[in-house]
């Protein structure tokens, strides 16, 4: 009879600890969080572009300004696609390419959107 009542007082404690899991937590509110302004231009419909006004060299990847190891230099009226804002420069599209401007190079210049 002990082991009986052993059996169903575990049984209980242990449907009462299903029940207790099965509680819902009160809900939330969460606040809107304010759009990110580059990630809204990254995915924008209408590309961004930049006409270059002096020579300007691009890289493969941002690490690569360090050495100065540059892929080529582009021409000035050479036009820029900026597919990507980062922290330092932009990702562009050059012949169907993506690579590294730095900031430095384009201070001044103004952003193009294309319609």
């Amino acid at each position: 009879m002990k082991q009986v009542m052993l059996l169903l007082l575990l049984a209980g404690l242990g449907l009462s600890g299903a029940v207790k899991a099965q509680v819902l937590a009160p809900k939330t509110s969460m606040p809107a969080q304010p759009a990110d302004l580059a990630s809204t231009l990254e995915n924008s419909a209408n590309p961004r572009f930049k006409v270059l006004n002096k020579p300007t060299p691009i890289y493969r990847r941002a690490a690569d300004t360090l050495d100065e190891k540059h892929v080529f230099v582009l021409t000035p009226g050479t036009k820029v696609y900026i597919r990507k804002y980062l922290l330092q420069g932009y990702m562009i599209n050059f012949n169907s390419e993506e690579y590294y401007l730095p900031y430095k190079f384009v201070v001044g210049i103004p952003t193009q959107i294309e319609i």
